[in-house]
């Protein structure tokens, strides 16, 4: 809140406690009937007026969104059409989106500022992505995906306290075209079976649909899990056996049904992961080096470490490469950097696969080891440790057949040397597959 507004409270404050003792002694005498209702109105008024202030520093509003439609779509913009009820103060009040994907927010998007006007009614949000600058390593990324958009109610004047906020499921993929989107671009993936309770903010992408312009879009619901256990309805039951003196003639008694003996159910076993794209889903992971937690992307000159995706460029051994995740550990010796990944089930004869090596000029690199590890049970199996030096690159391809059916997290760690200097090491297109 401004100082100003801080100092007019503190006024009305002593207005109140200096006028309410005089209000009283008025009444107490009779003396001046008149001057004691002007004193109470001007008590009242000045209540009204530290209410209001009140409600605006602590944020004292309350409303909520409804139906929300998908009036258009194109490559780099999105307008929907947000029904709002309930709002107790519309002044200065106007409805915000977010985009996220894996339940964290995306960077590079803007919002019209629509304000809200009554208590209830309609507004049009447009929601656009705009390409950050290049870096000189062709970070800027030609497409953006997205799974969910979170809308909310926010005052103009205290942005950093939302309500009324709602999740909504909509996949996308983000684009630099003013066309209409393509059905095509949005295709089915591979879920991720995850654990209770193990989802980043709870938030679990549904299977990519394309949603058409006209559409209500579907608020996300936490918690919601995929039954993988039989239906109840194809179970088979034992009726139980009924005492009959003499059946109807014309119905015939129906055969005793026994369940196999020692049979109580049939557990099938989960689909799993088919496959899985380590760069995409880097912001998925769970970031940190030596130094502590680290934000994704991050800053090139990050003295704690740093992640970041590049599209293309050159590995130090000359060769041209594409889908880079890079990640520098920890600037001192010995420092280190890994990343997390949700937790998953994995499919039958899966492998992971990636090159890996340096960007190029990081010439006095003294080198770094790559390792991945399958955490299973808060145990980490180690299943590839590759040490590689500045010109040189590694192929690495890593049996998790082992661990088909089960439910794991993978881990990729960068470990440094005696130096960090030029330690640009990358994971050229690191993935799982058969």
């Amino acid at each position: 809140m401004k100082p100003g507004r801080l100092f007019s409270i503190f006024l009305i404050l002593i207005c109140c406690f200096a006028m309410t003792p005089a209000a009283a002694v008025a009444e107490e005498n009779d003396t001046s009937t008149s001057a004691s209702g002007a004193s109470n109105d001007l008590l009242k008024g000045l209540m009204s007026i530290l209410q209001e202030s009140i409600d605006e520093f602590i944020g004292n509003y309350k409303g909520q969104l409804g139906d929300v439609k998908l009036i258009e779509r194109v490559g780099n913009k999105i307008i929907l059409e947000v029904t709002y009820d309930n709002i107790k103060r519309s002044d200065n009040v106007y409805v915000q989106g977010e985009v996220r994907y894996f339940g964290a927010p995306l960077e590079g998007f803007s919002n019209t500022l629509n304000t809200v006007s009554g208590s209830q009614g309609k507004v049009k949000l447009a929601i656009g992505w705009t390409q950050k600058e290049d870096d000189g390593w062709d970070t800027a990324k030609t497409e953006v995906e997205s799974d969910q958009i979170r809308l909310f109610l926010v005052r103009q004047s205290n942005p950093d306290r939302p309500f009324g906020e709602i999740i909504y499921d909509i996949s996308k993929i983000w684009t630099h075209s003013d066309e209409p989107d393509d059905e095509a671009m949005v295709a089915d993936n591979d879920s991720i079976e995850l654990e209770d309770g193990q989802t980043n903010s709870g938030s679990k992408p549904l299977p990519r649909v394309f949603v058409k312009p006209g559409t209500i879009l579907k608020p996300y619901t936490p918690g919601a899990i995929t039954q993988t256990a039989p239906p109840a309805a194809a179970q088979t039951t034992v009726p139980q056996a009924t005492v009959q003196t003499s059946p109807p003639a014309t119905v015939q008694a129906a055969p005793k049904v026994t369940a196999p003996v020692g049979v109580t159910s049939i557990k099938q076993r989960p689909k799993g992961v088919q496959n899985y794209d380590f760069y995409t889903s880097a912001r998925s992971a769970k970031w940190m080096s030596s130094a502590g937690p680290l934000s994704f992307p991050g800053s090139g000159n990050d003295k704690k470490g740093f992640v970041r995706t590049l599209s293309k460029g050159y590995l130090n051994s000359g060769n041209a490469a594409v889908d880079l995740l890079e990640t520098h550990p920890q600037w001192k010796s010995g420092g280190w950097i890994d990343g997390q990944y949700p937790l998953m089930i994995l499919g039958d004869n899966l492998h992971f696969k990636s090159v890996v090596g340096f960007l190029k000029g990081a010439n006095l690199t003294d080198g770094v080891t790559f390792q991945v590890y399958v955490k299973e049970n808060n145990q980490y199996h180690r299943i590839a440790s590759n040490r590689v030096s500045a010109k040189k690159y590694v192929s690495i391809d890593a049996d998790l057949s082992r661990w088909a059916g089960k439910k794991v997290q993978l881990v990729l760690r960068v470990r440094a040397g005696n130096t960090s200097d030029h330690d640009w090491a990358v994971w050229v297109k690191p993935r799982l597959t058969k």
